[in-house]
């Protein structure tokens, strides 16, 4: 889990989506600054990013093991760990509570 969030964080897409969804607010709120600080990269950003990264996760890991991927935090949290699948979405969603 270590090795892969920070990957699947960086890949997820989700911080364009935080980007995006900041520039419509309109230019009354986006401003140089306001930038500076989210390329801080906030704790609100980061978790955004976990939230969406481990929902989507959880959400899609069958059909994906289906179509061949292994690598999702449902795999490597329930190899790392020695758990089921069910508890490892538990302990995920656990994750997803705490961001």
């Amino acid at each position: 889990m270590e090795k892969y969030m920070p990957v699947a964080l960086a890949s997820s897409g989700a911080f364009l989506l935080t980007t995006t969804a900041f520039l419509g607010k309109g230019s009354d709120v986006v401003s140089q600054d306001a930038f500076e600080w989210l390329f801080s990269y906030p704790k609100i950003a980061r978790s955004c990013d976990i939230v969406y990264r481990l929902v989507n996760d959880i959400i899609t890991h069958e059909l994906e093991q289906k179509r061949g991927h292994v690598a999702s935090a449902v795999e490597c949290y329930l190899k790392q760990h020695g758990i089921s699948e069910e508890e490892a979405k538990h302990e995920l969603y656990k994750h997803v509570d705490d961001a």
